[in-house]
């Protein structure tokens, strides 16, 4: 077995590695510290953090419990375990383990920052959802979509998605109705602006279309997907192709 200044010399190896990014070999050396001290609480800490950015939030869950459970005063631990419960798709899990802190263990302040945190999805949590729409059935992501917005109501990434999917299952008056609404909630969302042309497009609406087209291009005037549409609209509407801040005058 190591002995005390052995354990504190490999923690200090393990830390170096974990720093400069060599994850394997902190890994490596963070669990032999564990095997003679289990519930050591960076150790635990460092390794579930290294398991999460891996993509493996579930694996990672007994390394913060531990921490948590070593450290309860640490606001980091609740932070990591919530985080990983987020993204291992155990949202209702990761509230109740909040509501297990008090004012002996957490200030307010601390218990309202990671209650605000449970309505804001880890960015793990959003690149999946995205990630399924790229590449998995429409039904999966539509599945997906209804399931991230019930967790996280208020975010928009949700209700694009399934927007998306809407509009590609041919169902685009809910799409349309989705959309719109995005509109009026993130007037300055370039893409929100753009994917609410695309729709309308589809739909006939070249009027209203060149409008949300124009919209995008304020904000980007680069936009790719902005440009094709407003182009389409132009050449349906038989207009000119006058600059986007100019005032349109329909028939």
């Amino acid at each position: 077995m190591p002995s005390p200044s052995s354990l504190t010399y490999i923690f200090q190896r393990a830390e170096v590695h974990y720093r400069a990014g060599r994850v394997e070999q902190a890994q490596k050396l963070y669990r032999t510290i564990l095997k003679v001290v289990p519930t050591q609480p960076l150790a635990n800490s460092r390794l579930g953090a290294m398991l999460l950015q891996r993509n493996q939030p579930e694996q990672s869950i007994p390394y913060f419990e531990r921490a948590l459970r070593a450290q309860p005063q640490q606001i980091q631990h609740w932070s990591q375990l919530i985080t990983a419960l987020q993204c291992s798709g155990q949202q209702q899990r990761a509230r109740q383990l909040l509501e297990q802190a008090d004012e002996t263990v957490l200030t307010m302040a601390e218990i309202e920052r990671l209650r605000r945190s449970l309505n804001d999805p880890p960015e793990l949590v959003q690149r999946h959802l995205i990630g399924l729409y790229q590449c998995a059935s429409k039904l999966t992501v539509e599945i997906a979509a209804h399931l991230f917005i019930n967790d996280y109501p208020d975010h928009l990434v949700g209700w694009q998605v399934l927007s998306e999917v809407l509009h590609d299952t041919g169902r685009l008056i809910e799409s349309l109705e989705l959309k719109q609404d995005l509109a009026l909630r993130c007037p300055t969302d370039v893409n929100v602006q753009a994917n609410l042309a695309r729709t309308q497009i589809m739909l006939g609406q070249y009027e209203a279309a060149l409008l949300s087209a124009r919209c995008a291009l304020q904000i980007n005037p680069a936009m790719p997907e902005a440009l094709r549409y407003e182009k389409q609209a132009l050449q349906t509407l038989k207009l000119p192709a006058v600059p986007a801040g100019d005032t349109l005058k329909f028939a």
